[in-house]
């Protein structure tokens, strides 16, 4: 999860490439400005989230992932990235926490 996406990308404002869809963008600080707008200090029901975060992930900051959803069910392993490695092992947690059947 980005918690503060509006200072993870505070890098990339200007002129972009998206190489996934061959694409030039510019992030301008319009874009900034709304996702700082949706930003939560507080979560306002933390019970219908859970946290699957790995802390060797290379783009997300774990420690503030795990800080801001602290109130929230947490699934935390040691190393892994920021694919979420080996997320096929928590489909049964996911499934008891959304209460598939």
């Amino acid at each position: 999860p980005a918690v503060r996406p509006f200072e993870l990308l505070d890098n990339y404002l200007g002129e972009n490439y998206n190489p996934y869809q061959d694409s030039h963008y510019e992030l301008g600080t319009r874009h900034m400005d709304a996702l700082r707008s949706l930003y939560l200090p507080q979560l306002d029901t933390p019970s219908l989230i859970y946290l699957l975060q790995q802390t060797g992930d290379e783009v997300l900051p774990f420690q503030q992932a795990v800080k801001y959803y602290s109130q929230c069910k947490q699934h935390v392993e040691f190393g892994g990235d920021h694919s979420f490695i080996g997320f096929e092992q928590t489909f049964a947690s996911i499934v008891d926490f959304l209460k598939i059947t």
